[in-house]
């Protein structure tokens, strides 16, 4: 049996050293676990994308740290006691090293870029809208996916156009080929997809390069990485699970063993875990000790928690008339609830399938949401007071996720996952009109009607950050961007005075005036953005709110209650990683 050493803080760096590297050549050598610890002022950047690469001879390790409201990559050598920022890597994302370990590919500004371990400028490999993994093979070839809704590309690294590796299989509802990993063979790749539900339960694919053979190795994982010695790795539950895989076979062939609890995973199916080929290892635990959270009031700085009992809230919904609040309920199968105000009640309204992301119809008779019940995420709309049958609104093979609906009840805006231009913002008529509002390369998403149901409030991430942006809801008129130095989950003040949005900073407020323009018709003039609230409460995602307002005041019912573990300021790392299995 190994042993195993832990080091509570940075340990030095001789010392690490002479543990470490005895991992590729003694099999035999212990397992040894320490932190490091990011210098003081700095911080780990919170992304739904991974943060975090180790370098494939075990030496270096990379991470994102938050610079104010942008990101850029830090190096560490693990036989160092320092870390050293990489210049020209702003807003960078994804990152992971080439086989030699001398380069970092990494997304930014719509682009895949590398730059060289030993210092210089990054070049720019090709466009990719988003990013949402890749890796370097060893014959010089990149694999990843480029944006959101997407299967995956393959690319020199020296640059060039992107060709297809893999193709959406949209009749079992795929939306998305993300995280891919060459397997050591250099010909085979792992990768995640997305069909419905959450990323939990997503399937893990291996594809052969050479013929196109692709086989689900797991169903119900995500974000897989290729162990030495023939082990899978994969995300799942809050875990990193390993399974014995034949790779000639393209199976795991024994049972997966839960082997690290309590790492970060994001709701775009990204693990904060990386490993080396000689097995080092580093991961980020998850922030939080527990699901459980409490509806909450926010009133300036004051949080009152509500009477409804513990439960792991997402996406809180304030009915029109301020007396109830639709939320969805993530405790095992997510599905919406309501909380009566008045009465203190609360009382669930679906129960099959998932359910997620209720809004309100502008009667406040009807909840709106998502649910994978025949397929893909699609529309469907119940009675808010009982549940009940639910009516389907819309049958597509694409993921879509409800908005908000126009003050007259006439038009829906929500957002479609395409796999061409990734998410895209639609409306929905009630005759059954669709017409695109959003639909470019890059991602939008949330969109929220103004109180008045002249203005459309939404995310877009066009600029190389996510945004907050305005628009007439009628035409195709130019947004006018409403955060400055980024933005999310835009939600109107109910009297149509201010736009809420969370950036780094907190909750923000923008005061804005609606008026007529002799060019387009309307106008939107806003003002400086502020801080409203900065406590700590539970965040939505680039898709939805995780708060809503109850009035005409800044006041808002938010999610609390959820303790957090640390400040992401260390990361855990691993070295002679042994998960428990038997050598092969």
């Amino acid at each position: 049996v190994m042993s195993t050493l832990f080091f509570g803080a940075v340990i030095g760096g001789a010392l690490v050293a002479g543990l470490m590297w005895a991992a590729p050549s003694d099999p035999a050598a212990p397992e040894v676990q320490f932190t490091v610890s990011l210098p003081e002022g700095e911080r780990l950047a919170t992304t739904d994308l991974p943060a975090i690469a180790m370098s494939p001879d075990g030496r270096l390790l990379t991470y994102l740290v938050a610079r104010g409201v942008s990101t850029q990559l830090s190096l560490r050598r693990l036989d160092g006691v320092s870390s050293v920022p990489i210049q020209g890597t702003a807003n960078a994302s994804s990152p992971f090293f080439s086989p030699d370990s001398q380069w970092i590919a990494f997304f930014a500004d719509g682009k895949l870029k590398k730059v060289p371990v030993a210092g210089g400028l990054p070049f720019t490999i090709c466009d990719a809208g988003v990013g949402l993994g890749g890796s370097w093979g060893n014959d010089g070839t990149i694999v990843f996916a480029p944006t959101t809704g997407s299967a995956l590309q393959r690319v020199s690294a020296n640059g060039g156009t992107p060709a297809r590796v893999t193709s959406l299989d949209t009749s079992r509802g795929e939306f998305s080929h993300r995280w891919p990993e060459f397997v050591h063979d250099g010909t085979t790749i792992l990768y995640t997809v997305g069909t419905v539900g959450e990323w939990d339960e997503a399937e893990i694919v291996a594809q052969s390069l050479g013929s196109g053979r692709r086989e689900v190795v797991v169903k119900g994982g995500t974000h897989p990485h290729y162990l030495a010695g023939g082990y899978l790795a994969y995300a799942h539950g809050g875990a990193i699970w390993v399974a014995p895989f034949d790779v000639r076979r393209l199976a795991v062939n024994g049972p997966a063993v839960r082997v690290l609890e309590d790492v970060a995973t994001s709701v775009d199916g990204a693990a904060q875990f990386s490993v080396s080929r000689t097995r080092a290892s580093a991961y980020l635990l998850s922030d939080l000790v527990s699901s459980a959270r409490r509806l909450v009031v926010v009133e300036g700085s004051n949080v009152t928690p509500l009477a409804a009992p513990a439960h792991a809230y997402v996406t809180p919904r304030v009915s029109p008339d301020g007396k109830r609040v639709l939320v969805g309920v993530a405790d095992g199968s997510e599905n919406i609830w309501v909380y009566d105000l008045t009465a203190g009640t609360l009382t669930q309204l679906t129960f099959d399938a998932a359910n997620r992301l209720p809004i309100w119809a502008a009667d406040g008779q009807r909840v709106t949401f998502a649910s994978n019940r025949n397929g893909a995420l699609n529309l469907f709309v119940a009675s808010a007071d009982s549940g009940g049958p639910a009516e389907r609104l819309t049958t597509s093979d694409y993921l879509q996720v409800p908005g908000s609906w126009s003050p007259d009840g006439s038009t829906l805006a929500y957002m479609e996952h395409h796999p061409s231009s990734g998410r895209d913002i639609w409306l929905l008529r009630t005759g059954g009109e669709r017409t695109p509002f959003a639909n470019a390369a890059f991602d939008e998403s949330a969109p929220r009607f103004s109180p008045n149901g002249r203005w459309i409030a939404y995310v877009s991430n066009e600029s190389g950050q996510a945004e907050v942006y305005a628009r007439p809801a009628a035409g195709m008129s130019v947004a006018r961007k409403i955060s400055t130095a980024g933005g999310l989950e835009p939600v109107w003040r109910r009297d149509g005075g201010a736009l809420f949005y969370r950036s780094q900073a907190g909750l923000m407020a923008v005061t804005v005036l609606d008026g007529v323009s002799p060019l387009d018709g309307v106008s939107l003039r806003a003002g400086p953005a502020r801080v409203v609230f900065d406590g700590a409460v539970a965040a939505g995602t680039f898709d939805a709110a995780g708060y809503d307002t109850t009035g005409d005041t800044n006041r808002f019912i938010m999610i609390a209650g959820a303790t957090p573990r640390s400040t992401p300021t260390e990361l855990r790392v691993v070295l002679n990683w042994s998960p428990g299995l038997p050598a092969r």
